[in-house]
């Protein structure tokens, strides 16, 4: 496909409270276009075939009133590593077929877009790096990433250490990003260096880019 009639794709990934919806919420209110896989993994565990099958895969301990629990699975989901390969093989062929139609209606679509960011938290876990032009990382002192998540998610440190045990590392991020964000304690902070990279879009050159599956 001509590249000259697309925008820039971005993403935007970084571990477990690194502040990605944060700095997505920035940038759609910069008028940016953003896709999370995340919003779209919900999206598709409302759905009626996916709630059949995840009911085949876990049973109805997993659901709260017709619903999917996310915690729920992922409790069971990290203390069996079999059953967390076979959800992650069944939902994330689901979430990239999403995501490459999004980005094939850019090819085809007459408005005007420069520049589109997609959220996905398991980029370099899945090997997509090649599937955007320009791949910005978040990243957050270990400290302060377990202290936001244990808040957030009111969980414990262990439990979010569990989750980040199936991420990889910050540093191994870092060394494959193209740009990293920091998100410590200060919001300002944060939002200069985003000042910074709009800025600096323009400079980006589009690639070929492989399909995300």
């Amino acid at each position: 496909m001509d590249t000259n009639i697309r925008p820039l794709f971005i993403s935007l990934t970084g571990n477990i409270g690194t502040g990605k919806s944060l700095i997505s919420n920035f940038l759609l209110k910069n008028c940016y276009d953003v896709f999370s896989a995340d919003t779209i993994s919900h999206n598709l565990m409302k759905e009626t075939q996916v709630k059949t099958d995840i009911k085949k895969l876990f049973g109805n301990e997993v659901f709260t009133n017709h619903d999917i629990d996310r915690k729920k699975i992922r409790k069971i989901a990290f203390d069996n590593p079999n059953i967390l390969a076979q959800l992650n093989q069944y939902m994330h062929i689901k979430i990239l077929h999403k995501l490459q139609d999004i980005m094939d209606g850019y090819y085809i679509k007459k408005a005007n877009h420069d520049v589109v960011f997609f959220e996905i938290p398991l980029l370099f876990e899945c090997k997509l790096e090649n599937s955007f032009d320009l791949n910005v990382l978040t990243v957050s002192e270990d400290a302060v990433l377990l202290e936001r998540v244990s808040k957030r998610d009111k969980c414990s440190i262990s439990e979010v250490q569990a989750i980040l045990s199936h991420q990889l590392s910050q540093e191994i991020k870092i060394s494959k990003a193209d740009i990293v964000l920091y998100n410590n304690h200060e919001i300002e902070a944060l939002q200069l260096q985003l000042f910074v990279l709009i800025q600096s879009l323009k400079h980006i050159k589009k690639k070929t880019l492989l399909k995300l599956i």
